[in-house]
């Protein structure tokens, strides 16, 4: 999911926004960063000897800005992090699963973009046939998953058009 050329990658590229509300995202999110940078010593102390680059390159007014969070929304796409989170349990990240378990949702991301792309194109009045083939899919996983991805292939993941 990480690849720039990935499903993923190009479903959540352009994250659209209305305009007004992208610039108001984009100043809270210049906030948040330097909130943390100001509550946190290790940043405040990291950003002074970083600073130190200003006598090398003699611009005297110029200085180090640290962004621990993704400073536009156009950005947004490339940090996403996906959680899972079950009833009784707290939240655990994507990448911290199994094997299986990530295949199968990079899998369920190329469905999602193949959906948003039928959504798009019949907004456009275009047509759209996409074609997926796949060749056992997950087969490393224990038969009881395996017949729950048929299952969720069959129903409703794949749309009848």
């Amino acid at each position: 999911m990480r690849d720039k050329f990935s499903y993923f990658a190009k479903l959540v590229k352009d994250i659209k926004i209305d305009p007004d509300s992208l610039l108001r995202f984009e100043e809270e999110l210049q906030s948040i960063n330097s909130q943390i940078v100001n509550e946190s010593d290790v940043l405040q102390h990291l950003s002074e000897k970083l600073g130190m680059v200003s006598q090398t390159l003699d611009a005297d007014a110029s200085k180090i800005l640290i962004h621990p969070v993704t400073q536009k929304m156009n950005d947004l796409g490339r940090n996403l992090v996906i959680n899972f989170q079950d009833e009784s349990s707290d939240v655990f990240p994507m990448n911290s699963h199994g094997m299986g378990t990530r295949s199968w949702v990079t899998f369920l991301t190329l469905l999602s973009y193949v959906d948003w792309q039928i959504k798009l194109r019949g907004s456009e009045d275009k047509c759209y046939h996409p074609i997926i083939l796949l060749e056992e899919p997950e087969a490393h996983l224990h038969p009881n998953s395996q017949r729950n991805i048929y299952k969720q292939i069959k129903s409703d993941m794949l749309p009848n058009r």
